[in-house]
C-alpha cells in the first residue's frame, strides 16, 4: 500500500542541518569546546632559511597593570615567547643577559667604537642578521579588577575581560636602530567575575592556555612572533 502511495521524504532540511554542523566544526579551531588550547607557537612555517636571524632576548619586565596574583609573569612570558619563536623554525634565540648588556652598551655608544662594538656582538652571535628584542608586560588582569571608567559595556552591565598587553621593541644589531616598536594587546571574555577560573593553575601549565588569560596570552605571543617574522628581510 505504501509503495502505491508514492511516499516522498524531503531530505533538504536534513542536508542543511548536517551542513551547518560541518561548518561549525570546521570553524572550531580558534576555540574548540571539545579540546584544550595548545601553547603559543604554530610549529614550523615555511622553509627554514640557510642562516636564521638571531633574536637576542632581553629579560622581560612587568608594569603596574599586572595583577598581584601573577607578579612573576615577566620571566614566564619570556620563556613562552622564546619557545614560540623557536617553534617557527625561523629563528635562533639567545637569552644570554651578559651579551644583552653588551648590546645595550654598544647601542648607547657613539662613533667608530659603536660600530666596532656592534660588529663584535653580531660576530659573537655568528649571524649577519640579529635583533635585540625587549618587552614589557603592561597589562595582565581581568577588567573586573580595573577601574569602572575603563571597563567596556556588555548589555546591561560591565564586561569582565581578560586583558594581556605587551610593549615590544626590536633593535637591528647591525646598525643599532629600532626597527619595530608596538604594543600588542589581546582580550578574552572572562565571564562571571565572582568565579575563580584558575584555581591552582600556574602560568605555562598545559591547562592554563585554556583559561581567559591563557587565551589572551597566546594571541599576544603569537602576534609578537608574527611581527618579528616580518623583519627577516
Amino acid at each position: 500500500f505504501g509503495r502505491n502511495m508514492g511516499l516522498v521524504v524531503d531530505t533538504e532540511p536534513m542536508r542543511a542541518f548536517l551542513l551547518t554542523i560541518l561548518l561549525v566544526l570546521c570553524n572550531c579551531s580558534v576555540s574548540n569546546p571539545w579540546a584544550y588550547n595548545s601553547p603559543p607557537g604554530q610549529g614550523a612555517i615555511g622553509k627554514e632559511a640557510l642562516e636564521k636571524p638571531v633574536v637576542l632576548l632581553d629579560q622581560f619586565t612587568a608594569g603596574a597593570g599586572v595583577d598581584a596574583r601573577w607578579s612573576d609573569i615577566a620571566p614566564e612570558m619570556q620563556q613562552a615567547f622564546a619557545r614560540a619563536l623557536l617553534k617557527t623554525g625561523n629563528f635562533d634565540v639567545v637569552t644570554d643577559q651578559y651579551l644583552v648588556n653588551q648590546a645595550l652598551d654598544a647601542i648607547a655608544d657613539t662613533g667608530a667604537s659603536r660600530d666596532r662594538a656592534l660588529d663584535t656582538i653580531c660576530s659573537t652571535l655568528n649571524s649577519d642578521t640579529a635583533f635585540l628584542v625587549q618587552a614589557k608586560i603592561t597589562d595582565f588582569l581581568h577588567t573586573s579588577e580595573a577601574p569602572d571608567s575603563v571597563r567596556r559595556l556588555s548589555w546591561f552591565t560591565k564586561a569582565n575581560d581578560a586583558v594581556v598587553a605587551m610593549d615590544i621593541t626590536a633593535t637591528d644589531l647591525q646598525v643599532g636602530k629600532v626597527v619595530f616598536s608596538d604594543q600588542i594587546v589581546a582580550t578574552a571574555s572572562a565571564g562571571d567575575e565572582s568565579i575563580d577560573q584558575y584555581g591552582s593553575l600556574e602560568f605555562g601549565s598545559y591547562l592554563f592556555w585554556s583559561t581567559p588569560l591563557g587565551r589572551a596570552s597566546t594571541e599576544v605571543l603569537d602576534e609578537g612572533v608574527h611581527q618579528l617574522a616580518s623583519l627577516q628581510g
